[in-house]
């Protein structure tokens, strides 16, 4: 939308920051000089895009939309030249969405 811009500290922002929160953090934490900010740029895209398509509703044909959160992680970290994820990641991610929206 040319020109939109969310009110400042509106309920769009603030949903937003409240979503994302966990990914800025993990991304904070992969901050290297060795990994260039366009690889860094390229895992927020995979996890921004799929956190968007869920809550506009156009995940709604998934079965397990965390499966997919879970490919989406694991395809951006290997595209990004990052470690492979741990094992436990879904396991992690159930666990945060149970904490943050019980």
């Amino acid at each position: 939308m040319p020109g939109y811009q969310a009110p400042p500290g509106g309920p769009t922002i603030a949903a937003q920051t409240a979503v994302f929160a966990p990914i800025v953090d993990a991304l904070a934490d992969l901050d290297s000089p060795e990994l260039p900010a366009e690889e860094l740029a390229v895992v927020w895209t995979a996890f921004h895009g799929a956190v968007t398509l869920e809550i506009n509703h156009h995940l709604v044909w998934l079965d397990d939309p965390a499966a997919m959160y879970e490919l989406a992680v694991r395809r951006a970290f290997a595209g990004a030249g990052l470690p492979t994820p741990a094992p436990n990641l879904r396991s992690r991610f159930d666990q945060w969405a149970a904490t943050t929206h019980p």
